[in-house]
């Protein structure tokens, strides 16, 4: 609806998870068929990764059918359609283009396999006298069908698979999963965005014995290629190095927010994206103020979506509070005097992905959807505020200042940001790494500098000491030994000690790193952690300056 898949030459990045589908493929004909789901947030770019997949994948004994689900489709008309997209594209396997009209493609279609042919006629036909559920039953022998009748492999991708439960088609998932098991001729390529719910699908209606799916987590761009993607795709190599942090940050590496930002700077000339009040300034006031603004007008759908089912209204209160920072459950509670239905209304928010839960916190992972919220929703709905002139004027100082505030952490050394952190710690439960922790609540924190040069982070509790060492390359053994010796140095009893790899940790270190004991606290642990306690994220590259 907002944006139209990239492929081609225009298509960056993925190429672990395309070179992973591309393997998956080739495999099916060869006897080995290995099911795959990609899963992510919406507008992560799973749709161009699978639309650049198919433009990849070439294997004549082999066709790929890709379906998504459309609003308001009647199950009918999804059949249908269906039908009509799994001929043509068997018809484009084979090197016969059929431009599209049904009925040629119906004829061209007979020539090669007559009996499937009468078959879906006769399904069509009568489909109307079957319910939802034994139509999709029947539909679903479609693929098993043309290859026993043609020889030909297919990979069918279901693109928001998870939209299967709109039909009302009686265990959906169950009926998906016998026909997953019995057509070894056919390759199931899942995609969707609701993570959380195609996570349950997966572990609990298609964890299949001949028929289980290789998960895919699409994740934004890495610091990395955020970068490149900037200079590469859209030429900003003018702007400087910190605004292309506070881009990344913005953006949280989503490519599709890097887009539109890309977009509209790259018709700046260098003097002025240089000058981030006169190029990237402007641009986040036309694409989240104004009402016209694309990324303004999709978060308002993504909000809409929420609050217009939420009659209590504790939905929107909620996300107006966590788009300042993030809070506890205590402190959700604290906003209502009437806390009815409040767990219903946050594992909403959940479901959506609009809100995450690490620990005792709740928060907004999405920085760009949070700016919006409090500098432009917050503001509009503010009748105190002025026309819409003083608005866009305030909005303006709020964006600079951001982006100066930004500026000034960023500056920041990083054993300052670090202590600054553990100076936060007032015994909280968080998650890492899939297991829980409570923080400590430290008398003091402060940096050691020891005899021979160390440099280490020293949190006291009465149980002894937690030490810290952080590293911005890959961490490697050499680096973890150094790492132990220095903790022997220090002459006090140690129950803790974490070690913060921000370039990365190779496999070896890991396994010394879990063997030793020490706690692993990699970039996007710590970044959750800075951002929980409202002091900036790390933005940074293996072998980049930092400011």
């Amino acid at each position: 609806m907002f944006t139209d898949p990239v492929v081609g030459k225009d298509f960056f990045g993925r190429d672990g998870v395309l070179q992973l589908l591309l393997k998956r493929a080739l495999s099916l004909r060869q006897g080995y068929r290995q099911n795959v789901a990609v899963l992510g947030p919406e507008l992560i770019g799973k749709s161009s990764l699978l639309q650049h997949f198919m433009t990849r994948f070439e294997d004549p004994e082999t066709f790929i059918v890709y379906t998504d689900f459309r609003p308001r489709e009647l199950f009918e008309e999804f059949a249908e359609r269906f039908a009509t997209v799994f001929i043509h594209s068997f018809l484009r396997g084979i090197g016969q283009e059929s431009f599209g009209n049904p009925r040629i493609q119906t004829e061209a279609f007979q020539h090669v396999a007559p009996k499937t042919t009468q078959w879906l006629k006769a399904f069509l036909e009568k489909r109307h006298k079957l319910n939802v559920t034994e139509s999709f039953v029947t539909l679903l022998e479609l693929p098993s069908r043309t290859w026993k009748e043609t020889g030909k492999f297919a990979i069918l991708i279901l693109d928001e698979f998870d939209k299967l439960l709109e039909f009302g088609i009686e265990e959906p998932f169950a009926h998906l999963g016998k026909q997953i098991m019995i057509q070894k001729e056919t390759m199931y390529l899942l995609a969707s965005s609701q993570v959380s719910l195609a996570q349950m699908i997966l572990r609990q209606r298609l964890s299949l014995l001949f028929g289980h799916f290789e998960i895919v987590t699409l994740e934004p761009f890495s610091p990395r290629g955020a970068f490149e993607y900037l200079e590469k795709r859209w030429h900003l190599a003018p702007l400087d190095f910190e605004t292309k942090q506070f881009l990344i940050f913005v953006t949280g590496g989503y490519p599709f927010y890097l887009n539109v930002l890309g977009q509209h700077l790259s018709s700046y000339p260098a003097p002025d994206l240089r000058h981030p009040p006169r190029s990237v300034v402007p641009v986040l006031e036309r694409i989240l103020f104004n009402a016209q603004g694309i990324l303004s007008q999709y978060f308002r759908m993504r909000l809409d979506r929420v609050i217009s089912h939420d009659a209590s209204g504790k939905a929107l209160t909620i996300l107006q509070s966590l788009s300042r920072r993030a809070c506890t459950s205590q402190e959700i509670r604290a906003l209502f005097r009437n806390g009815k239905d409040l767990h219903k209304t946050i594992s909403k928010l959940l479901e959506t992905g609009m809100v995450s839960k690490n620990g005792t916190f709740y928060r907004i992972t999405d920085h760009l959807f949070a700016f919006w919220m409090r500098s432009c929703f917050e503001r509009k709905a503010n009748i105190l505020s002025g026309n819409i002139s003083e608005q866009s004027s305030e909005f303006r100082k709020e964006a600079e200042e951001t982006i100066k505030m930004f500026s000034e952490q960023s500056k920041k050394d990083l054993h300052e940001k670090i202590l600054e952190l553990f100076s936060s710690f007032k015994g909280e439960m968080v998650e890492i790494d899939q297991k829980s922790h409570r923080l400590p609540k430290f008398s003091e924190v402060r940096l050691y500098n020891g005899k021979k040069g160390e440099l280490l982070i020293i949190g006291d509790k009465d149980s002894g000491l937690w030490v810290s060492s952080f590293f911005e390359h890959e961490v490697t053994e050499e680096n973890i030994s150094e790492f132990l010796k220095q903790c022997e140095r220090v002459n006090r009893p140690i129950c803790q000690k974490v070690l913060i790899p921000l370039g990365g940790i190779n496999e070896n270190a890991r396994l010394l790193a879990k063997k030793e004991r020490l706690w692993t606290w990699e970039s996007a642990s710590v970044n959750m952690l800075l951002d929980i306690f409202g002091h900036g994220s790390i933005v940074t590259t293996q072998g980049e300056r930092h400011g």
